[in-house]
């Protein structure tokens, strides 16, 4: 391992970034891309490393994702060669509701570089009260406090960008059933039809 690896492996080692923000609707616990940034500053300071994270729009079929690279550099060495890179994409709704579009842009860029912060600096969301099944599975609802599941909403009556992105994660591992979504949201006859079709 090389001294500039070394490096890395000390802050992936120190890094302490806990959940603790707490999302009183869902009932979980979660850590920001400004919690991640403040935890990691002054240890890329300690080992002189410098962090970037850019974001690139990118269509996929008649859809856009916002593509996120966080990449680490050792400011001894060449700046144009990365010591590392990690990518992680999320999906811009088709529907804004609540929100402007710059809302939605900036929503989505910030849950694409937390994810690809998670994955370069080693901050496991695994069984953990912030991933998708738990939030699911533990927060059955009486029909009156389901909130609608779509993409873009405040949070309070219809679900948030975050929290569509993550139930739909769910369906496509198989961690979660289309048919059981009912029991958890209030679901439109075509967002069922779409995550049927995740779940086929």
């Amino acid at each position: 391992m090389s001294k500039t690896q070394n490096k890395l492996l000390k802050l992936q080692l120190e890094l302490n970034a806990p959940k603790s923000r707490f999302n009183s609707f869902g009932n979980y616990n979660y850590r920001s891309l400004e919690d991640i940034l403040e935890a990691v500053k002054p240890l890329l300071d300690k080992y002189g490393l410098y962090l970037k994270i850019t974001d690139e729009l990118v269509q996929v079929g008649d859809r856009y994702y916002v593509k996120s690279t966080s990449s680490i550099y050792d400011t001894t060495e060449d700046f144009l060669k990365p010591l590392m890179e990690s990518t992680a994409y999320a999906r811009e709704p088709e529907e804004k509701k609540g929100m402007d579009s710059a809302q939605v842009s900036g929503s989505t860029s910030s849950y694409s570089r937390k994810y690809s912060l998670n994955s370069l600096l080693l901050l496991d969301d695994v069984k953990d009260p912030d991933t998708d099944e738990h939030h699911i599975q533990t927060n059955q609802k009486s029909d009156d406090e389901k909130k609608w599941l779509g993409e873009g909403g405040d949070g309070k009556k219809s679900t948030t960008q975050e929290e569509f992105l993550k139930v739909e994660e769910a369906v496509k591992s198989g961690k979660i059933k289309p048919g059981q979504l009912r029991q958890y949201y209030k679901v439109s006859k075509a967002t069922q039809d779409y995550f049927n079709s995740l779940g086929a």
